[in-house]
């Protein structure tokens, strides 16, 4: 079992954009973190948990479900020299936001009573880092939802404080570096956060994340230049990706 780091990428705005000089790795984190490896029999492949918290048992009864994941993917290309280094963000729709909410309710419908609640941005556009962003989503939800609607808001936000998104989401991924020892890696990155319904405070969270593994190289080209059946792969393996730690987030965070 291999350990994972954060990814660490950038973008300003939503067109497709590139940034260079920069060695880091692809999925090399800001800052210290200490990963907890575990292995779940639900899934063949491996899984780093990061910054998990427990939602207090028998606290809740009926649930909300929100996804806000950026519809976009970010591309990555280590090269020789930092001088062949790409870095892109493509605007992109693949539906997750939409399949992470069918997923999770269909995992809590015999759990729990699901209440429908809609949120207008309930993440920020951009944030330091997790901390930030949760503290804006606490707030954003005080402002508009009415305390006691439902016991808790289940939020599925992107991840903040890459070392090259900085102050930007981070959410699916495809990137090559031949210097390492996973040069190919393709996922999505994300963190399921549990608010309580009434003080809106953060009562759980896991940004639990599957090893990114792919086998399609991307060397900087264009996207609209990337053929038909390489995009069918990436996007396939995003949503594997994706799919595969659902129910391991709601387990980590307390929910299953």
């Amino acid at each position: 079992m291999r350990v994972m780091q954060r990814a660490a990428y950038g973008h300003h705005g939503g067109t497709p954009h590139r940034t260079r000089p920069d060695t880091s790795h692809f999925l090399r984190a800001a800052f210290p973190i200490v990963l907890a490896l575990a292995a779940s029999l639900l899934l063949a492949a491996c899984e780093t948990h990061i910054g998990t918290a427990k939602v207090p048992p028998g606290q809740i009864h009926s649930v909300a479900i929100v996804s806000a994941l950026p519809n976009q993917l970010t591309l990555n290309y280590i090269g020789i020299t930092v001088f062949n280094n790409e870095h892109v963000v493509v605007p992109l729709d693949l539906g997750f936001n939409e399949l992470i909410l069918a997923d999770i309710q269909r995992a809590l419908a015999g759990h729990y009573q699901i209440v429908p609640l809609t949120i207008d941005k309930p993440v920020p556009d951009h944030a330091s880092g997790v901390d930030e962003q949760m503290q804006s989503t606490s707030e954003k939800l005080r402002a508009t939802v009415k305390p006691g609607t439902v016991d808790a808001i289940i939020i599925a936000a992107p991840f903040f404080g890459a070392a090259r998104s900085g102050t930007d989401p981070l959410a699916a991924f495809w990137g090559t570096d031949p210097r390492s020892s996973r040069p190919i890696e393709a996922g999505v990155s994300w963190i399921l956060e549990v608010f309580d319904g009434t003080t809106f405070e953060r009562i759980g969270q896991s940004q639990t994340i599957l090893e990114p593994t792919f086998d399609e190289r991307w060397s900087g080209q264009p996207w609209d230049q990337i053929s038909p059946d390489v995009k069918a792969k990436v996007e396939a393996a995003l949503k594997r990706n994706l799919e595969g730690v659902i129910l391991v987030k709601l387990k980590v965070a307390g929910l299953l």
